[in-house]
């Protein structure tokens, strides 16, 4: 069997391939950057801002993303598995034929797509009610 490993280029920013296990990054601009046919596995991003960015066929798996922002992403046959998400908020992106299961998305702005793919398969929406804004009675 032979495995191809395409590594990061200046000309195209993308990877292919890839399996990213055990990252962790905070604070740091992704930008125009393909991610396809890879898994990303036990990662932590926090404070991530992805934009522009193209997740082609790529599995999250036991991934965290805390406080993170998706622009103008496209994801493609990707699949989120048993990860969380904490303040994220994903504007203006594309889903097709993706799937998440058993995560948790705690406070996230999820766009109407991504809303109904968190509807099943063991996915779990929680949002903040103790919040500064409630006013005791």
């Amino acid at each position: 069997m032979v495995i191809e490993l395409l590594e990061k280029t200046q000309e195209n920013h993308s990877d292919a391939y890839q399996l990213i296990q055990d990252e962790q990054l905070a604070s740091l601009p992704i930008t125009t950057q393909t991610l396809a046919g890879s898994r990303v596995l036990k990662s932590t991003y926090h404070n991530m801002v992805f934009s522009d960015c193209v997740f082609y066929a790529v599995e999250f798996q036991d991934v965290t993303f805390d406080n993170c922002l998706f622009i103008n992403c496209t994801f493609k046959f990707s699949h989120i598995k048993s990860c969380i998400l904490n303040l994220c908020d994903f504007q203006n992106c594309k889903w097709e034929a993706c799937s998440s299961r058993d995560s948790l998305y705690i406070d996230c702005e999820l766009d109407a797509t991504l809303s109904r793919l968190t509807e099943t398969n063991g996915n779990e929406l929680s949002f903040n009610i103790q919040g500064p804004y409630l006013m005791a009675a």
